[in-house]
């Protein structure tokens, strides 16, 4: 961080706890963490993940799992560090942490022996959100802030109800939210949870890491996923580079927005090179190998034209003002639709060339300088709110609040419950009938206030003893 930074002269150093998914070569992840640590200079700081990973290679640090440290160390605060984790659940970071061999070993295993396979990398507690750990759950940090900043939550409405009630909840007791889409922001404004719409804090790096005046260069960086390109056919994505008289004029180089599993993949590119060359030997076509995140920004910086399925590769070109064409990808396009609608998106690769054609021809604006303005104030606000905490401590209200979260949150259970005996019940009735209410069964309702209650009680406990 610069000198005068949020971080400097504190009464105390705060110690904080970063959460995220940068145990696994994913470049928008990896940025997370490398622009926080800018923003938490001179704070006490462990960059944690659900899965322990050694990352110096890609990122400096080995990441230690969080549920461990969170059990047995006191922090001032637990920060999430962006990325869109409302509908992610613990199956698809067991997956991207681990591969898809060891993932299919993991769900052929009985419940049981996943729960004890769990437990031993993550801890006692069990892990409702990957990425949103509940710090109230574990006793050293029932008073710690909770900070939830550069998120997309729009996939909470299609959770199954005792997840998304479990979600829910741990938004409810985050001391700070900021979502960076518009339907995030909606879905938070429905449950009524307190919140701020805030651009990515990658945008940030168009004030923190100004590029200096260069000639920029004439290649074209073409991304997508395995999935994407699968989705399309390789042969039909190697052909609309083949169509494309944009492309053509060009040299492209094949990017990588991360090679994690269920990201992208080199091989699969390969495969799109060599068809390319086969069908027309004198194209200028390569793959760019560079896995290093700030290379990978650079790159972009640097290129004539983004096109791709990343989010980040679309939010650093517009934070440089690269042109930029973004595929059909539901949290892109909701990312696009709220701060960066001009350029296009929400295309397949039939519509690429047509896109590549007006984004070259749409008049270069400042919308990246206004954004990264944005989001460096964000993130200031943010680590000004972490300052605070760890100066005064909590609210005196804040057990109370906590206690009330999970009031709601077993009575939310309890409605939800009773819905789906209801509709067990009404699916396995011999013949239609007309259908009674939706009332908990009383002996179902009795065991979920006590239940509850217990709950309730070691909140309480766990309170007094923080």
């Amino acid at each position: 961080m610069r000198e005068g930074g949020p971080a400097d002269g504190l009464a105390r150093v705060p110690r904080i706890l970063c959460v995220g998914a940068y145990e696994r070569d994913n470049f928008g992840d990896l940025l997370f963490q490398l622009i926080t640590a800018q923003y938490l200079d001179g704070a006490d700081v462990v960059f944690a993940a659900p899965f322990s990973s050694d990352m110096t290679e890609l990122i400096g640090i080995h990441v230690p799992a969080y549920g461990p440290l969170l059990e047995s160390e006191r922090f001032d605060a637990v920060w999430t560090v962006g990325g869109e984790v409302g509908g992610v659940g613990i199956d698809y970071a067991y997956r991207t942490k681990h591969g898809d061999d060891a993932h299919r070993d993991f769900v052929a295993k009985t419940p049981d022996e996943r729960r004890a396979i769990l437990a031993a990398e993550q801890g006692a507690v069990p892990v409702e959100s990957p990425y949103l750990p509940r710090a109230s759950a574990y006793a050293p940090n029932v008073n710690a802030a909770v900070v939830v900043n550069s998120v997309g939550l729009a996939g909470v409405r299609g959770l199954p109800p005792v997840r998304k009630a479990g979600v829910l909840g741990v938004l409810r007791e985050a001391t700070r939210i900021a979502v960076r889409d518009q339907r995030s922001s909606e879905a938070l404004r429905d449950e009524g949870i307190e919140h701020r719409l805030e651009p990515d804090l990658v945008h940030s790096i168009a004030v923190t890491r100004p590029l200096p005046d260069r000639v920029r260069g004439d290649y074209v960086l073409l991304q997508a996923s395995a999935a994407h390109v699968r989705g399309y056919g390789v042969d039909g994505f190697a052909r609309a580079i083949i169509d494309s008289p944009v492309l053509r004029e060009h040299p492209v180089r094949l990017f990588t927005a991360g090679t994690a599993p269920g990201h992208d993949s080199f091989e699969v590119y390969e495969r799109v090179r060599d068809l390319v060359r086969e069908a027309d030997p004198a194209r200028r076509i390569e793959i760019s190998r560079t896995t290093d995140p700030w290379a990978r920004v650079d790159e972009i910086a640097s290129a004539k034209l983004w096109i791709g399925s990343s989010l980040h590769g679309r939010i650093i070109s517009c934070a440089y003002g690269v042109p930029r064409v973004s595929f059909a990808r539901p949290k892109v396009d909701d990312y696009a639709r709220t701060w960066d609608d001009e350029m296009p998106w929400g295309i397949d690769h039939g519509g690429m060339d047509a896109a590549a054609s007006r984004a070259l021809e749409l008049p270069a604006d400042d919308r990246g300088a206004d954004l990264g303005k944005r989001a460096h104030e964000n993130a200031l606000s943010a680590v000004e709110h972490v300052r605070e905490w760890a100066a005064s401590g909590p609210p005196p209200d804040r057990a109370e609040a906590i206690i009330g979260v999970r009031n709601e949150q077993w009575s939310r259970l309890t409605i939800e419950l009773a819905r789906a005996d209801a509709a067990r019940k009404a699916a396995q009735a011999p013949a239609p009938a007309a259908k009674p209410a939706l009332t908990a069964k009383p002996g179902l309702a009795r065991r979920l206030r006590r239940r509850a209650g217990r709950v309730v009680r070691r909140v309480r406990a766990l309170l007094r003893s923080g």
